[in-house]
């Protein structure tokens, strides 16, 4: 049978999500972990299959990978959340054996910035610039494949001293989402105007706003037509949580740091 699955993991601890021979990627401890309870053959890669290849550093909510398994969700699913580690599988499904996890309807990305020195408008301005299909050649690392995509929705949240980027898609390519953060950032400090990126994106200007770091981008969701009945898998919102209050203790360690360091220098 086909299993699918979404899985959440943290990207700071991979070398991408894709597999590479003698370093720690998400496909690989997800096909190391599945070799060892003997669902599938122990081979170079190309087993498991994933809906986003997603970059260093990058991390995901909602990925999907779907393999075939030679156990069900029930046998399976206990021995892979006790097993993995900074990887989280969230939701189950048997899907049709046709079924890939690349040929998703949309995918939807989040990048968090700190607001500090951004106009919010400027940036929401700018961003609407992307809507649509274009030619996203200004903003990827091209690899060949048409570079012609369809961005359904670009918003700007504010929470809590940050801005969140949110962007939706049918699909992207190779550094266009970070690309596409970069120069909303610009806007938002003045260094480019919605005009000089609408210029970028018809290709009449060579200016290169940059790239955004990967470790801020989350793979927020992957969705599919017909949807897919995702069953919750018990007990990774435990580990989860376990790292939430981790990283809120770190937080919390740094805003003393700041506090204490600044105090010490002012004295």
């Amino acid at each position: 049978m086909r299993l699918a699955l979404t899985i959440a993991y943290d990207g700071s601890a991979f070398y991408g999500s894709a597999y590479q021979p003698r370093l720690r990627t998400v496909e690989g401890d997800l096909a190391s972990c599945l070799a060892d309870m003997g669902v599938i053959e122990r081979t170079a890669g190309g087993v498991v299959h994933l809906a986003s290849r997603t970059d260093r550093g990058v991390s995901a909510a909602g990925n999907v990978c779907a393999f075939d398994s030679s156990l069900g969700p029930e046998s399976l699913l206990p021995g892979l959340v006790h097993t993995l580690e900074d990887i989280w599988v969230t939701g189950a499904a048997v899907v049709d054996d046709r079924f890939h996890p690349r040929h998703a309807a949309s995918k939807t990305y989040r990048y968090y910035l700190p607001q500090q020195g951004l106009e919010v408008e400027s940036m929401r301005q700018a961003a609407q610039i992307f809507v649509g299909q274009h030619d996203f050649s200004a903003f990827a690392k091209l690899d060949g494949r048409n570079p012609e995509r369809t961005v359904t929705d670009v918003g700007v949240e504010q929470r809590d001293g940050l801005l969140v980027i949110e962007v939706t898609g049918t699909s992207f390519l190779w550094n266009q989402v970070r690309r596409m953060v970069a120069a909303v950032a610009a806007a938002g400090r003045g260094d480019i105007t919605p005009e000089e990126m609408a210029q970028m994106l018809a290709g009449a200007s060579c200016r290169d706003p940059g790239i955004a770091s990967p470790e801020y981008l989350l793979l927020a969701r992957v969705s599919y037509r017909p949807a897919i009945a995702w069953q919750p898998v018990s007990g990774s919102a435990r580990f989860l949580e376990r790292r939430v209050a981790d990283m809120a203790a770190r937080h919390a360690l740094f805003v003393d740091m700041h506090t204490l360091a600044t105090g010490a220098t002012s004295k």
